[in-house]
């Protein structure tokens, strides 16, 4: 599969809003953004982003975040149309062979919603641990989970 991840940048701010806004229900933060609001986010970044792309299409990107010592947390969110097609787990191999080659990074942490079952299932075949559950709000709790590489 021909996958390349590249940074995110000011013109993929329309995909980026588009995708955010149809991940919002698996993610801590449900609120909807409008594409002004993730301009100003984006000038503001302090973590980059990646754009996936597979066969020359933007499919998703990932998330990064608490860059420390050769650690940091990511995620990832598919556009809806390339969602259940095989697309995340060889996308998250890439990128954390990417993390690992470029950045020298050596633990990735992230957090998952517990209803998230199809993303949990994904991290439990990367290897990922579970290292705490938490409670998220009244119906659901936030997964923690460690890999290192």
């Amino acid at each position: 599969m021909d996958i390349k991840i590249r940074k995110l940048i000011k013109s993929d701010l329309p995909f980026f809003n588009e995708v955010r806004s149809h991940s919002s229900m698996f993610l801590h933060d449900k609120n909807n953004y409008t594409l002004e609001d993730n301009i100003k986010w984006f000038k503001s970044l302090e973590s980059p982003f990646f754009i996936v792309e597979i066969l020359n299409e933007d499919i998703g990107y990932f998330r990064t975040s608490n860059w420390v010592n050769n650690t940091l947390y990511i995620g990832m969110d598919i556009h809806k149309k390339y969602r259940g097609l095989g697309y995340a787990k060889p996308s998250y191999l890439k990128f954390i062979k990417y993390l690992k080659e470029e950045f020298k990074i050596k633990t990735i942490f992230l957090e998952v919603l517990s209803s998230n079952k199809r993303a949990i299932n994904i991290y439990n075949k990367l290897d990922f641990t579970i290292i705490s559950v938490e409670p998220h709000d009244k119906v659901d709790n936030t997964v923690k989970m460690k890999l290192d590489i």
